[in-house]
């Protein structure tokens, strides 16, 4: 398991040399009106302060009566340990319900989600409010409950979805807010309803709230999931389209295809030792801020004789500990974590995320001795201000170090934060709940200050381990990837299996190629000889792996269909030779199996990347396919190319091939540049190799009616290709001219490069001005030219980490971007050329100035 950072995906540079203070800037990747991350400004405001309001009223329902136990309880005849399941069972059916609503909201939508949520919340609260006994009471706040807690792990991921990175902090430390502000004021709105009315009246005002919330929620919350694959018009948004329930915006491809996988996806991330100890950590402060929270609804009466309506203004105190608490998880924290990301920036390392967890001994030297302060001061009957004080400090421990702790989750587990975070609020309740059922009978029996000492030295003890993790966390993460490859999910080991296999297929390609072929002279240049380190790192040779060895199943035809209506569009940016493509894949794929194979290994990459929580499903459909591919590639008696079929076939396979492994290799993000880099010279080593088997034939296809895919369109000049803003090629060609470079063959090497870079943007330029929008999108199919079509010198340049050459390669990322809108590239590009940027320093930045501002939209 990686470790990537937040800033991962979000990498980006405005303008001019990469500084520090650019990482967090970020920008949408596309132009389609449906993303969320290109709505108005009023549009992303209205959508965050409806959910705002949403999450206040779940915490509030679960206090809001409160200060009313005593009566009913008297009502109902039932003791008031009993009656206090009225907090404790909802709070926890509040957390158990998490468990569900992600897995439903990524299968049918946030906005149905949202809304269904807070009707039927509303709905059941009328249950509650007229109820005649304490069961039917009891279970309509228990369902009630499960439906408030929709927002409490959705609300992150829709902030993830809708804002920008630089002001995610912002929107979360806003819903943090609101949430906390639910379980404080909550029984201060009921001790005001209930003095006035009857206790029946605290379940009508959730009642008028979550209705009213429902309204909110169906104007004003459009659907906020995305997965770039819109159905509708890209360029116009409706009203119509602002308030439909899609399953996902701009309507398309669902995140996921089954709730079960989505359900079950969570469970295994509750072995991993970083989420144990932050659960069991968080789970310590809400017993103590739960059980403070109720011994306030009758405490200050009991000691210092508060009214009802006095009772409820003290909650105030810790309501103003939880706004006072954004400072350090807020502000704080982002300003330390900046500071963090300079010295690492200065010091040539990655930032570590446990520097956030030091943040931690504010939140709980105020916790710790706020919660023995709380119960000391009652029971000495000190000052009212001295408990008041304790409650403060309480609940700025549990919301300054929520704030901490979800930072660092989604540090460690980026994309993976959604199932943490269910384990996290599901986990922690249970906790939660029992200590509520303890608060009357622990009270009555020891009085204030033992329960309250006894629950300080337990939130001292969970501070324990989080100490700890500040020291050992990496090697724990470490220990965890290494140590419970068990507990991944299966999909996500195969993967690892599948590309071992796919690496030991690869050796075949390097024997082939160690023959030069009698016949290279091409346009392009395809080359005809190979290094003797082509393939993938560390080749495991030996017998085909036999999970490979399935048969034809329901996937197969589902990833068959989905090649044959979306995926083979990427081919061409023409609809009739995207169509030629596509049934000559079809028709050759049953006499040359490897193209079969490969054609169903790029349609399940496709949906890898459509449908998220689907990912390493697909991910591992696609490596299995793949290593068919490869090992069928490997011993079939086509590889002598003596036929149309087989020529075509191999030159179709070579373009198949090319957008998975480069795409994917660009894709696969890791902020350790060597890597990251690594992977992309093993997929151009890789394409090289395959295409230049075929490069005897290479006449005859250029013949044939394949002919437009070799020959790109390139009626253009270099001042039409700069006026449009496609390349910089005055910038490449002074980088050739005013840097050294060492020898003539190296020099010759980044010239080719530079060549075939200037030829990639003149065809770009004639389809971008001739081509439909939607069909330049689609095709993807120039772009894999200039992989294939580099010196193998220019590849050693980029092994060796070149400057020159690495220079080149984020022009060809500036290239990309140009076509980000395509599912197989989207915001890479972005992270390729920064990633560049960042490895070379300052002293590379005149060369890299265009690259950086071309991604920049």
């Amino acid at each position: 398991m990686s470790n990537p950072t937040k800033f991962e995906d979000d990498v980006h540079v405005e303008k001019g040399p990469l500084e520090v203070e650019d990482i967090i800037h970020e920008t949408a990747v596309n132009d389609d009106v449906h993303d969320p991350l290109n709505w108005s400004s009023m549009e992303k405001i209205l959508c965050l302060a409806s959910m705002c309001i949403w999450i206040f009223i779940g915490p509030a329902n679960i206090l809001v009566n409160g200060t009313a136990l005593p009566e009913i309880a008297e009502e109902f005849n039932v003791s008031l340990a009993s009656s206090s399941y009225l907090i404790g069972a909802v709070s926890l059916a509040y957390g158990l319900a998490s468990f569900i609503w992600v897995a439903f909201a990524n299968r049918w939508g946030v906005r149905f989600t949202y809304v269904l949520c807070a009707f039927a919340a509303g709905l059941l609260s009328i249950w509650g409010a007229r109820s005649t006994n304490f069961a039917s009471l009891i279970s309509a706040r228990i369902l009630a409950s499960c439906f408030f807690a929709s927002p409490e792990v959705l609300g992150p991921q829709v902030i993830g979805d809708v804002f920008f990175l630089k002001d995610r902090a912002k929107a979360v430390t806003v819903l943090i807010i609101c949430q906390g502000a639910g379980f404080t004021l909550g029984p201060l709105i009921g001790a005001y309803i209930y003095d006035d009315m009857d206790w029946r009246w605290t379940q009508w005002i959730i009642v008028i709230m979550s209705l009213a919330s429902g309204v909110l929620l169906f104007l004003f919350f459009p659907e906020t999931q995305y997965t770039r694959s819109t159905t509708a018009d890209k360029n116009k948004r409706t009203m119509y389209d602002r308030v439909r329930f899609w399953v996902v915006s701009g309507g398309g491809t669902p995140k996921v295809g089954r709730f079960i996988s989505a359900f079950l996806y969570p469970f295994p991330y509750a072995l991993h030792p970083v989420v144990i100890v932050i659960t069991v950590w968080f789970g310590m402060c809400l017993v103590t801020a739960n059980y403070l929270l109720t011994v306030m609804t009758f405490s200050f009466a009991q000691v210092y004789g508060f009214s009802l309506r006095a009772g409820g203004l003290t909650y105030l105190a810790p309501t103003l500990g939880i706004f006072v608490s954004i400072l350090v998880s807020g502000y704080m924290a982002d300003w330390y974590e900046m500071y963090n990301v300079r010295v690492a920036a200065r010091s040539g390392t990655k930032p570590i995320p446990e520097t956030r967890l030091l943040l931690l001994v504010i939140p709980a030297t105020l916790g710790i001795t706020g919660t023995a302060l709380f119960g000391a001061c009652l029971t000495d009957e000190c000052h009212w201000m001295g408990p008041l004080a304790g409650s403060f400090g309480n609940l700025f421990c549990f919301v300054g170090g929520l704030g901490i702790a979800y930072a660092y989750l989604l540090d460690v587990y980026e994309a993976r934060t959604d199932a943490v975070m269910v384990i996290f609020n599901g986990i922690k309740n249970f906790a939660g709940f029992g200590i509520t059922y303890a608060v009357f009978p622990w009270t009555a029996a020891s009085g204030f200050t033992i329960p309250f000492v006894t629950l300080a030295m337990i939130l001292l003890a969970a501070h324990i381990p989080m100490a700890m993790l500040y020291f050992i966390g990496p090697a724990i993460r470490k220990w965890t990837a290494a140590n419970l490859d068990e507990v991944i999910p299966k999909a996500e080991k195969d993967v690892h299996l599948a590309k071992r296999a796919i690496s030991s297929a690869m050796s075949y390609v390097h024997d082939v190629c160690r023959t030069p072929s009698t016949d290279t002279s091409s346009q392009n240049d395809i080359p005809s000889e190979v290094d003797d380190t082509v393939g993938f790192v560390s080749p495991e040779l030996g017998t085909d792996s036999e999970m490979i060895e399935s048969p034809v199943n329901f996937t197969h035809l589902a990833l068959f269909n989905q090649f044959n209506t979306e995926t083979f569009r990427i081919f061409s940016s023409q609809k009739e030779q995207a169509k030629l493509v596509r049934s000559k894949i079809v028709a050759y794929g049953f006499t040359h199996a490897f193209l079969l194979y490969e054609a169903l290994a790029v349609a399940a990459f496709h949906l890898s990347i459509l449908r998220p929580l689907e990912k390493q499903f697909y991910a591992y459909q696609a490596a299995v396919l793949q290593s068919k591919a490869l090992i069928n590639y490997r011993t079939s008696t086509t590889t002598a190319v003596n036929t149309e079929a087989s020529s075509h076939s191999l030159f179709l396979f070579s373009i198949v091939l090319g957008h998975h492994v480069i795409f994917e290799a660009i894709q696969n993000r890791n902020l350790d540049f060597d890597v990251y880099l690594t992977g992309i010279t093993q997929a151009l080593d890789l394409t090289r190799s395959v295409r230049a088997i075929i490069s005897a034939s290479w006449k005859t296809l250029q013949t044939s009616d394949l002919h437009p895919l070799i020959v790109s369109e390139e009626n253009a000049s270099i001042a039409q290709v700069e006026r449009q803003g496609i390349l910089d090629i005055h910038l490449l060609e002074d980088l050739l001219n005013s840097t050294s470079l060492e020898d003539s063959d190296v020099k010759a090497a980044c010239e080719t490069a530079v060549e075939r870079i200037v030829s990639l943007a003149k065809a770009m330029f004639v389809i971008d001005t001739t081509a439909p929008a939607e069909e330049t999108d689609a095709s993807n199919h120039m772009l894999v030219s200039w992989p294939v079509t580099v010196t193998e010198r220019y590849v050693q340049l980029l092994q060796r980490r070149h400057p020159q050459a690495l220079i080149i390669m984020a022009y060809y990322g500036a290239l990309l971007f140009r076509r980000r809108n395509s599912w197989m590239i989207g915001d890479s590009p972005i992270f390729l050329v920064n990633a560049i940027a960042n490895h070379l320093g300052h002293a590379w930045q005149p060369w890299l100035a265009w690259p950086l501002r071309a991604v920049t939209p």
